[in-house]
């Protein structure tokens, strides 16, 4: 009986090596031994034989080889969650403390999101799959990131963003007691002179509009408010929420720093948008963290509290967004450490 191939994925930190290099790299194999393999016809790449070696690999690629003698020496990838994926669109659940995508910063250990989703899918279907993040996250905000499976579907979400049609609820842990209604911040929001990483409202920033609902108190003086952005700035929530005097609960850098929490308690929970192939809702819905927990208001039932569509239809006829407002932390999720 044939041996199964042995399947590697080009991770991001031998990107753009030769692909001999990259063999040698990946297996216990020399490169004279890959040049064998690959005139024998033993290495495919992507599903097609690859003869010649001096080409290069990239992120993703599937590097399959038919041999018995081959042993891997490239470390694994942690596991990317994937609350849905129909084909056209993939959610996938972003931890706190992991970059949307590469920063500026970011060192070739420190694997972003769609790098390790990259990865792990094409390991699952034996090929370099297409896969292209729609929006981003802030590193240490959670919550659902969306992707596209397919270039078909770039345009009509282009499309749903820039006449606002994307519909963004966030969770999060304030400080203090907002009351019980609910409120629309309208304040513009510019960076921060003398601060690389700050932004605050600034009339001479770009205009924004938060929709912020008090669900209940919780222990430790704190509040657990639902967010729906109008637009999409970067820090939009936390800058909006500090404007008013209760910043997020562990926000150090917009004055909410909180005991025994290491990281702002802002959550991505929901998104809801027009599905790209028919046109029909689409919801990607992510559960909250763990560290949450501790603020939570008693009794509260948050699927209960929480309907979606009719926070969604309070956004309705928003005044049209620019097509790059594809995330809340869009800017600084290129740029923060």
């Amino acid at each position: 009986m044939t041996a199964p191939p042995r399947r590697f994925v080009v991770p991001p930190s031998l990107d753009a090596q030769r692909l001999d290099q990259f063999v040698a790299a990946a297996t216990t194999l020399s490169r004279r031994a890959a040049r064998r393999l690959a005139a024998e016809g033993r290495i495919w790449r992507n599903g097609r034989p690859a003869r010649v070696l001096s080409r290069t690999v990239a992120t993703g690629d599937v590097i399959e080889l038919l041999s018995e003698d081959v042993t891997a020496a490239s470390p694994s990838v942690d596991p990317v969650t994937v609350l849905g994926d129909d084909g056209w669109l993939l959610a996938a659940l972003k931890p706190a403390g992991v970059l949307s995508q590469p920063s500026e910063t970011s060192g070739s250990s420190d694997l972003s999101l769609d790098q390790r989703l990259l990865v792990q899918l094409a390991g699952q279907e034996g090929r370099r799959p297409f896969l292209r993040l729609l929006h981003r996250l802030d590193r240490l905000t959670s919550g659902v990131l969306l992707f596209a499976r397919r270039p078909q579907v770039l345009s009509p979400i282009a499309e749903a963003w820039r006449t606002g049609a994307v519909c963004r609820l966030y969770l999060g842990v304030v400080l203090g007691d907002l009351g019980p209604d609910a409120r629309v911040v309208q304040a513009p929001i510019a960076r921060q002179r003398d601060h690389r990483w700050r932004f605050s409202v600034d009339t001479r920033g770009r205009p924004a509009a938060t929709l912020i609902r008090p669900l209940g108190r919780g222990p430790r003086d704190t509040t657990l408010v639902a967010c729906l952005l109008r637009t999409g700035r970067t820090h939009q929530v936390r800058v909006h929420l500090a404007h008013l005097g209760h910043p997020v609960a562990g926000d150090r850098l917009y004055g909410g720093a909180t005991d025994g929490v290491d990281r702002p308690l802002l959550h991505a929970a929901a998104l809801r948008l027009p599905h790209p192939r028919t046109g029909e809702p689409y919801v990607a819905e992510a559960p909250l963290p763990s560290d949450f927990s501790p603020f939570l208001p008693e009794d509260l039932d948050l699927r209960r509290t929480l309907s979606l569509d009719r926070l969604c239809r309070t956004l309705e006829a928003p005044e049209p967004a620019p097509a790059s407002e594809a995330g809340e932390d869009a800017e600084a999720s290129r740029h923060e450490p």
